[in-house]
């Protein structure tokens, strides 16, 4: 009997890591207002933060595993050969699209540092909340590439809907 052995994925870590923050940060909250009718206003924008990390280390996880949303039912029309091609491209336009943001993102928490805008808690640069944007995108356009070579060397193409699954 073989063991698949299971490899720790970066976006794992951030999505458990910022959920069970978020999920801490927001029970504080919530046991504070019913039971002390009290809160503490640094909960809640610590779980804004959390939940700006949990969304952008999803998509990229998402992608890690090519289940993000995509429209396929046109896909069906073609042949799979042509499915391949259509899928390269739109993947390629993708990519492209993700490096603009990440550029964009690079420029804007450059910017941050230069002129600090500051949450109105906690006291801190909110470059430490918008970080996560171009690692993010730079993670998803890491697994994308990745999901692209192997679809190119493998000649397969799925776009099986993994809901149908459940």
């Amino acid at each position: 009997m073989t063991r698949m052995k299971k490899h720790i994925v970066l976006e794992e870590v951030l999505c458990l890591t910022s959920t069970i923050f978020l999920i801490g940060f927001l029970s504080i909250q919530v046991l504070l207002r019913f039971l002390f009718q009290t809160g503490i206003a640094w909960s809640e924008e610590l779980s804004r933060i959390s939940f700006i990390w949990v969304v952008y280390a999803s998509v990229s996880y998402t992608a890690k595993y090519d289940k993000h949303i995509r429209v396929t039912v046109i896909l069906g029309f073609f042949p799979e050969k042509v499915q391949k091609y259509i899928l390269t491209v739109i993947d390629l336009i993708w990519i492209a699209m993700n490096a603009i943001i990440v550029y964009q993102g690079i420029k804007y928490i450059f910017r941050l540092f230069d002129f600090p805008f500051m949450s109105q808690t906690l006291g801190i640069n909110l470059v430490y909340a918008y970080f996560i944007i171009p690692v993010g995108f730079t993670l998803q356009s890491y697994r994308i590439f990745m999901n692209l070579m192997t679809r190119l060397k493998t000649n397969e193409v799925d776009v099986h809907d993994s809901r149908l699954d459940m």
